[in-house]
């Protein structure tokens, strides 16, 4: 895996500094890679290991 490309304040940048919000766009990753739980009909993303995290599919 490796970070395609960084947006800070919905913006290109080069780096994100600490407290920024930012996005990282992955290469490399699947939906296979996520951390799951058991639940409803299969598996879901486990919530408590992504807090604080918005997850897109692009």
């Amino acid at each position: 895996m490796r970070v395609k490309s960084i947006d800070v304040r919905r913006r290109s940048a080069a780096a994100a500094g600490a407290g920024e919000e930012a996005g990282l766009y992955l290469d490399g990753i699947t939906a296979r890679d996520l951390p799951t739980v058991p639940g409803g009909d299969g598996s879901l993303i486990d919530s408590d290991a992504v807090a604080g995290t918005r997850l897109v599919s692009a």
